[in-house]
């Protein structure tokens, strides 16, 4: 069980490492967005799910950073899609930084990683994302509800196993994004089914 005082710092600890992706190219030319987790902070990696990348090359990536006077500043950079494992739904993304005429990687975190253990029933976990229209984060709090499942995905022909089945909102525009354990680690990754 989180405690509820130590939620606020969980969030502010970790905001920073949740990134709004853009998908321009979705699906009957509509566009997408989604979430997605800083992994790798020096690389400039994050993860996300396959349904948001979509088989697309280029996303476009809204993400925060911390200053050395603790301001946190919007950043915009396209991201290369480098991999897609539809059957874990993930996709992993590198956000482009182009040198010279442009700032050096300015990433400032990552998320931890969460033991390989599967999340334990009834644990709580914090999600964060951005909802669909918007442009600023939100979160919702849940617990594990049961083991991890398998899941035909029939909008994109196959099947999709190992979920952590939770309580939390389920809001469009939070695909992608982390599922937060009570040590602030990152646990899992968010999927609407």
């Amino acid at each position: 069980m989180i405690p509820s005082d130590s939620i606020p710092d969980i969030i502010s600890n970790n905001q920073i490492n949740v990134i709004r992706l853009v998908n321009p190219g979705y699906i009957g030319g509509g566009g997408s967005t989604g979430s997605g987790c800083i992994i790798n902070k020096q690389y400039g990696l994050l993860v996300t799910n396959v349904h948001i990348a979509n088989d697309i090359r280029q996303l476009n990536c809204h993400y925060l950073i911390k200053t050395s006077d603790n301001k946190i500043i919007s950043r915009y950079r396209n991201g290369r899609v480098l991999y897609c494992e539809p059957y874990r739904d993930l996709a992993l993304v590198s956000l482009e930084f182009t040198g010279s005429d442009d700032k050096d990687n300015e990433l400032t975190d990552q998320f931890v990683l969460a033991d390989q253990k599967p999340a334990d029933f009834g644990e709580q976990l914090i999600c964060i994302g951005y909802p669909k229209p918007y442009r600023l984060q939100s979160m919702t709090l849940g617990y594990v509800c049961c083991g991890r499942r398998t899941f035909n995905e029939t909008m994109f022909s196959y099947s999709v196993s190992s979920f952590i089945h939770h309580s939390s909102g389920t809001i469009s525009g939070y695909s992608g994004g982390p599922l937060i354990d009570e040590m602030g680690r990152l646990a899992g990754i968010h999927h609407i089914l």
